[in-house]
């Protein structure tokens, strides 16, 4: 460019003009090669790819929640901070995923490198209850599988219910089956998380079967848990409201206490709430931990989604 109008002087005025021509078209071609390439390299760049996928789920779900909240004093961005969907995943990676999973049966989700601790998709549903009441299931990784705990007592139970039922035959190996279905809805019914209002007759009769079932002596349930009334506490976790609201913030905040994991039953998990007389030196604020456990209970606003759990108001 610089020495265009040197050459401009010594050629003739077609030749003038041919190099003018020739030079503003290489810049063109070039400018318009430089930004395809740069534009095609973002597009197979998985990292970007995944970073504005993400931009753009934020931006969407910041109107739905606008939408449905209104825009606070503090500014559009409390919303997303305030929000359950997407500090949960944040908070969930940031202080479990080193141990737990929260991985999908598709293979979706997170899932450290080595799985030491319990898959928690689905924690406290009937589904994920009922898996680990299987000696398959409770001897994997998305359970026991991965814990100083894979030959504990909680294994060798189930594994010893299922052998001696199968030792009387398949009718009592089939009533076994049918017995742990109804204690797995009835520890379910414990989270809280469906609507009474939209059971039936027949499910709050499963679930008062399977309380029952649960306190008897052929399960031997409370011979380590408490449920209730029955059994005590210090052994293992209390059965009581497992899996609800309170019971998350409780193990979550200090799995160490007699209600959880006492004294060496605990294996490995910190206390992230534990020190109550000083919440500034907690891993996880009120508020963190409020949101950590809508996020895994499935408490969020979901705009359009018949029967989807709400949380209130940021």
């Amino acid at each position: 460019l610089l020495s265009i109008p040197f050459l401009d002087d010594w050629m003739s005025h077609k030749a003038g003009l041919a190099l003018r021509f020739v030079v503003v078209s290489v810049g063109i071609v070039g400018w318009s090669w430089l930004t395809y390439t740069s534009f095609m390299r973002d597009l197979r760049d998985p990292t970007y790819v995944e970073v504005m996928k993400q931009g753009d789920e934020l931006a969407a779900r910041a109107r739905a929640l606008a939408d449905a909240y209104h825009v606070s004093p503090e500014g559009p961005q409390q919303l997303l901070r305030t929000d359950p969907k997407t500090q949960g995943p944040i908070l969930f990676k940031e202080h479990c995923a080193s141990c737990h999973a929260y991985e999908t049966p598709d293979g979706l989700g997170y899932a450290p490198k080595e799985r030491t601790a319990a898959n928690l998709y689905r924690f406290g549903s009937a589904d994920w209850i009922e898996g680990m009441l299987t000696p398959e299931g409770i001897k994997s990784v998305n359970y026991f599988g991965g814990t100083k705990f894979k030959k504990g007592d909680m294994v060798n139970a189930v594994v010893e219910l299922h052998e001696a039922a199968a030792g009387e035959g398949e009718e009592a190996v089939a009533k076994l089956k049918a017995d742990l279905k109804l204690v797995a809805k009835a520890l379910a019914a414990e989270s809280e998380l469906g609507s009474a209002a939209a059971m039936t007759g027949e499910s709050l009769a499963e679930i008062e079967a399977g309380r029952k079932l649960i306190v008897d002596e052929s399960m031997g349930c409370v011979n380590c848990h408490k449920f209730r009334d029955e059994g005590e506490l210090g052994s293992a976790p209390d059965l009581t409201g497992y899996a609800s609201r309170e019971w998350l913030k409780g193990i979550i905040s200090d799995p160490g206490e007699e209600r959880f994991y006492l004294d060496d039953k605990n294996d490995r998990m910190p206390a992230f709430a534990g020190d109550r007389a000083h919440p500034e030196l907690n891993a996880l604020s009120e508020a963190q931990l409020n949101l950590l456990v809508s996020w895994m209970r499935g408490e969020w606003l979901e705009p359009g989604v018949k029967g989807k759990a709400t949380v209130s108001a940021p």
